[in-house]
C-alpha cells in the first residue's frame, strides 16, 4: 500500500489515527476527556516519570475501566488495528481481547491497574497484528482515588434564602464527581452535615454582590466565613450573585478571602466543578494568557473546565459551538498535560499536590 506525503517546511508528523472522548454529550465516568493538545514535548511532574512517546494523554483512577476512542484520520476503515499495553501491571487493554483486532466503532476498554511512581506506560495502536508497527500511541496516568470532605452551607441573605437543599445537593456532587473521577478525586459529601446560615446588611436581598474589577469581594469574604468547617471544603450556597455562577480563590489565598467556595442556584454542576478546581490552586482561566488578557477562544480551551464562560456566546466559526459536550457548553476537561506558553495548564498535576493538604 502506498503512501503519499508532502513535506512542508522541512518536517511533518503525519497522524494515521488519534485518541479521543468515546462518547459526545454530558461528562460520563467510564469516558474520559482525552488530552490530545499536541504531541510534546511538555513539562512532566517528577514523579510521572521520563518518557519518550508522542501523542495524547489520558488519566484515570485505580481500579476503573473506561472507554477510549480511536479516530481513523488518515488510514482506511477496513486496516486492522490491534492495541497493546507496554506495561500491563500499570494499565491494560481489557477489550479487544489479546491478538483481536479494533471493533469497527473504534473504542477499546482501557483499566487503570496501579498508580506508581516513575513508571510510565503506552497504550500503542499497531496495523495488522499486535507486534505491528506502531501507529500511535496514548500515555495513561493512573491516580489512587483521594476523598476530601464537603460541608455545604445554606444561605439565607437579607431574608431571602437559596432554593437548595441538603437532598438536591446529593446529585450536583454526584455529577461533579463523574468530572473529577479521572484525576482520582472524589468529594464526599454529608447532606446531614449541610447548615443553614443566615446573614443582614447586604446590598440585595438573596444576591451575593460584588465588583470584581473594581476589587470589591466583601460579600464573598462574609459569606465565606460564616462558621467554616475546618476539616472540610465549605461550599456556601446562595439564592443568585450579580457577576458570577460561582467564586473562590486558590487555597493559597489566606482568610478572609480565601478557603471558601460561594455557588449561585443557577450554577451547573460543571460550574462547581469548575469552582472546584480554582479551590484546588488552579487560579485562573483557560482563555487568558499570563497577563490575564483573554486570548484564547479555540475548541482546546472551551474543552477545558477552567474555560469561561458556560454556556459561551454563538462562536465563529460556527463549528465551535459544540465542543463534543452540547450546544455552547464548555467541556469537562481537567488538563493532563502542562505546555510550554501556558501559564494555566497541568492542573491535574496541581489539583494532585493541593489535594494532599485540602483544607
Amino acid at each position: 500500500m502506498a503512501v503519499r506525503v508532502k513535506v512542508r517546511l522541512s518536517k511533518q508528523i503525519i497522524v494515521p489515527i488519534r485518541f479521543t472522548r468515546a462518547v459526545t454529550g454530558p461528562p460520563v465516568a467510564d469516558a474520559p476527556e482525552v488530552d490530545d493538545r499536541g504531541f510534546g514535548p511538555w513539562t512532566r511532574p517528577a514523579s510521572w516519570g521520563a518518557s519518550d512517546y508522542r501523542g495524547a494523554m489520558v488519566s484515570l483512577a485505580a481500579g476503573d475501566t473506561v472507554r477510549i476512542k480511536v479516530l481513523r484520520e488518515e488510514i482506511d476503515s477496513s486496516a486492522p488495528l490491534f492495541i497493546t499495553s507496554s506495561d500491563r501491571k500499570i494499565a491494560s487493554v481489557v477489550e479487544p481481547a489479546p491478538g483481536q483486532p479494533l471493533a469497527g466503532d473504534g473504542i477499546f476498554r482501557l483499566k487503570g491497574e496501579s498508580d506508581q511512581a516513575n513508571r510510565p506506560v503506552k497504550i500503542q495502536v499497531r496495523l495488522g497484528a499486535a507486534d505491528g508497527p506502531v501507529l500511535g500511541e496514548l500515555e495513561p496516568h493512573i491516580f489512587q482515588m483521594r476523598v476530601l470532605r464537603v460541608r455545604v452551607h445554606l444561605v439565607t441573605i437579607n431574608g431571602v434564602a437559596t432554593t437548595r437543599t441538603a437532598n438536591s445537593m446529593v446529585s450536583v456532587f454526584d455529577d461533579i464527581n463523574v468530572i473529577w473521577r479521572p484525576v482520582g478525586i472524589r468529594f464526599d459529601y454529608d447532606p446531614a452535615l449541610t447548615r443553614a446560615e443566615t446573614v443582614t446588611g447586604f446590598a440585595v436581598p438573596g444576591q451575593m454582590t460584588t465588583n470584581l474589577s473594581g476589587g470589591n469581594w466583601t460579600e464573598f469574604s462574609t459569606l465565606i466565613n460564616l462558621h467554616p468547617d475546618p476539616n472540610r471544603i465549605n461550599m456556601y450556597c446562595v439564592r443568585t450573585a450579580n457577576e458570577v455562577f460561582g467564586l473562590t480563590f486558590a487555597n493559597t489565598v489566606a482568610r478572609p478571602n480565601g478557603y471558601g467556595i460561594v455557588i449561585a442556584d443557577n450554577s451547573t454542576a460543571n460550574s462547581n466543578a469548575h469552582e472546584l478546581c480554582h479551590y484546588l490552586d488552579n487560579p485562573e482561566h483557560a482563555h487568558e494568557n499570563a497577563a490575564r488578557t483573554n486570548v484564547r477562544t479555540d475548541i482546546w480551551a472551551r474543552r477545558r473546565l477552567m474555560w469561561t464562560p458556560s454556556p459561551y456566546p454563538n462562536a465563529t466559526p460556527a463549528y465551535r459551538n459544540d465542543v463534543g459536550y452540547g450546544a455552547q457548553l464548555r467541556g469537562a476537561q481537567i488538563t493532563v498535560k502542562d505546555l510550554a506558553g501556558d501559564p494555566w495548564d497541568g492542573e491535574t498535576a496541581r489539583a494532585r499536590r493541593r489535594s494532599l493538604n485540602p483544607y
